[in-house]
């Protein structure tokens, strides 16, 4: 039995926070020619945050309904 995803597991709302932030620092350098790989580099970062908790919470998942 799989953990719904709308049930928040403490700490994890840490990986959204980060989320935001990498968000809010995106085009940082508009007047720049690098804003598009600066915005690549931010949207890889976010991914990998993303991966990192997805793999988190079904290690967690495992543990609890085992």
């Amino acid at each position: 039995m799989a953990l719904p995803k709308n049930i928040p597991l403490f700490g994890f709302e840490i990986f959204k926070e980060m989320e935001m932030e990498l968000e809010n620092v995106k085009n940082i350098f508009s007047y720049s020619n690098n804003n598009d790989s600066y915005n690549a580099v931010v949207d890889l970062c976010i991914e990998k945050i993303k991966e990192f908790s997805e793999k988190k919470r079904a290690d967690i998942e495992d543990k609890i309904w085992d």
